[in-house]
């Protein structure tokens, strides 16, 4: 377990009532194996490949064969069709957790798009059942947005009820490309694919939001030395065979992407990470941890000070 650094200055101890209620005091983030992180890009852009080098992760796919591609993985993986496979999957994984067997540490929710669209049709089919209805789709349900906020809510709920009983998640959700208006003109725009109620939540909840892009490496540094023995470092193109995709992994705080962001990133942590397209986890991990080491040698000399 991570120490907390406590500002030895701060001479009152924190009773034991209000510790049970949760009051806690000094620098001390969670662990990379607890955060809880939302992943946004455009089709392609490196999501899956991502969440799938985390160990003890347990990847819910909602679509078929959605992650079968990807080499190595860590992750375990289950195609999650419908919402009685989910049901089934999430009670179970409730089960084993209260009763300390737990497999996985994390579980992420590949793409959390595609599950709100799972948790939607539930939605319809409770409110149908209840109210005898015949609703055949959420923008049915109720009035004034009612079916998108019950299936935000019910996005929620599931969100929390992982995490009560000792999962971390992470979930991945998909980009696209609007054309809106501004005054007279056409400008184009990245928006999420999700709902913006259930979008709220995901933030709200996401400790980290992150965006996913691809960076293709088609050349190479090579050193030439010059005629007066200086050497020189230049770009040169590699042969096809020896292209490689790898990926950035870009840590927004509260002014990026979103208007509803409440998260700012760590400290120390870098606003870009690029990784490799296997053991991306692994180099994460490493900048995460060395984040929070030179945020403890800040509280250190401050508390030194």
């Amino acid at each position: 377990m991570n120490q907390t650094f406590i500002d030895p200055r701060i001479k009152h101890e924190i009773p034991q009532v209000y510790r049970n209620l949760g009051v806690t005091r000094g620098f001390d983030p969670p662990p990379p194996s607890m955060i809880t992180m939302l992943l946004l890009g455009f089709s392609g852009s490196g999501k899956t490949t991502f969440v799938s080098s985390i160990p003890r992760a347990l990847l819910l796919s909602f679509q078929d064969n959605g992650a079968s591609s990807i080499i190595g993985p860590r992750a375990d993986r289950l195609f999650v069709p419908d919402w009685q496979t989910y049901e089934k999957v999430a009670n179970q994984l409730r089960s084993d957790a209260r009763a300390g067997k737990r497999l996985w540490d994390t579980i992420v929710f590949d793409t959390v798009d595609e599950w709100y669209n799972i948790l939607a049709e539930r939605v319809v089919q409770i409110w149908n059942n209840r109210y005898n209805k015949k609703a055949e789709s959420i923008n049915e349900v109720g009035k004034e947005g009612r079916g998108f906020s019950d299936a935000a809510s019910l996005l929620e709920r599931e969100l929390d009820s992982l995490k009560s009983v000792g999962y971390s998640w992470h979930l991945t959700g998909h980009l696209t490309e609007k054309r809106i208006n501004k005054g007279d003109e056409p400008t184009t725009v990245v928006r999420p694919v999700l709902t913006n109620s259930a979008f709220k939540v995901v933030i709200r909840k996401a400790y980290l939001k992150c965006e996913v892009t691809p960076f293709y490496v088609r050349k190479a540094d090579k050193v030439l030395t010059l005629p007066n023995g200086v050497e020189k470092t230049v770009k040169v193109d590699l042969n096809p065979s020896d292209w490689r995709t790898e990926f950035y992994l870009t840590i927004h705080s509260a002014d990026a992407l979103a208007e509803e962001e409440s998260k700012v990133r760590l400290p120390h942590l870098p606003d870009k990470i690029l990784l490799p397209p296997h053991g991306a986890w692994d180099v994460f991990c490493q900048c995460w941890d060395e984040a929070v080491a030179k945020c403890r040698d800040d509280n250190e000399q401050i508390t030194q000070s």
